[in-house]
């Protein structure tokens, strides 16, 4: 079982159906800001970075990378 040091719940946020990517992004951004681990700003501002237009492909390239940013970080990004 992993260890990890901060957990940031966004299964709200995914579950949303009628938010759009720029929409996820924006409130995902905000929780991970909360958890206050390293680099956490970093990866927040890349997600807000997000476009207003951004479709899904968009959004899981960056998604991608704040991912492996947490599992790195010992970050629990709960999708339940």
């Amino acid at each position: 079982m992993a260890n990890w040091r901060w957990k940031v719940d966004i299964a709200e946020v995914l579950r949303d159906e009628d938010a759009s990517p720029y929409q996820k992004a924006q409130r995902i951004a905000a929780e991970i800001r909360k958890c206050k681990a390293p680099d956490a700003d970093t990866w927040a501002e890349e997600l807000a970075a997000i476009p207003e237009d951004a479709d899904a492909d968009d959004f899981d390239c960056v998604w991608d990378q704040v991912y492996d940013w947490a599992d790195e970080t010992r970050v629990w990004l709960n999708p339940f």
